[in-house]
């Protein structure tokens, strides 16, 4: 069975994972799973040991995303995935560009980047349950900035759609996944 792939890309603290949940709590064939995951698996290490690895190595994990989403243990009735991803990861040390070639070999129907306030995703960052970088709002909104400029040269280069959805859109959010 043939699946669609919607990416889900955003800073981490910007609200992809609830914006996910809550999706699929409303409808059926729909799996959300986050690239960390899929990396999780595919390397047995932790996502914060993913997440500040060196840069070079922090790439390379990338280029094994799209066997690790065709080895993962989707339910049966699955017809549309919704993986959780990033185009530009915060090693605490330097911002890094995924590479296209990585975003492309998942072959996704649509890209779709969440977007907020930085303060609101700051607000998120320091109440999460699991460590993230601390950062400044103008930093975030940097990283933001350069995170849609990634993800716009994704869809420029692969011919692939991108929308634009603000955090807590449910309604936007769900026109931007065609369902």
């Amino acid at each position: 069975m043939k699946r669609e792939v919607s990416i889900l890309f955003g800073l981490s603290g910007v609200g992809k994972t609830t914006m996910g949940r809550r999706v699929i709590d409303q409808e059926t064939g729909i799996y959300h799973v986050s690239a960390s995951d899929l990396l999780k698996a595919a390397h047995s290490q932790t996502g914060e040991e993913l997440r500040t690895a060196q840069q070079d190595r922090l790439v390379e994990n990338q280029q094994v995303l799209a066997s690790a989403l065709s080895e993962w243990p989707f339910p049966a009735g699955t017809r549309h995935i919704l993986l959780d991803a990033h185009s530009v990861i915060d090693n605490d040390k330097v911002l890094v560009d995924i590479p296209v070639d990585a975003i492309a070999s998942l072959k996704p129907s649509r890209l779709i980047f969440l977007t907020d306030d930085p303060a609101a995703i700051a607000t998120r960052r320091l109440s999460g349950d699991r460590p993230r970088p601390v950062r400044t709002t103008s930093e975030l909104n940097e990283h933001q900035e350069r995170s849609l400029t990634v993800c716009r040269g994704y869809s420029e280069e692969m011919g692939v759609s991108l929308v634009v959805v603000k955090s807590g859109d449910l309604a936007g959010f769900r026109a931007a996944l065609a369902i």
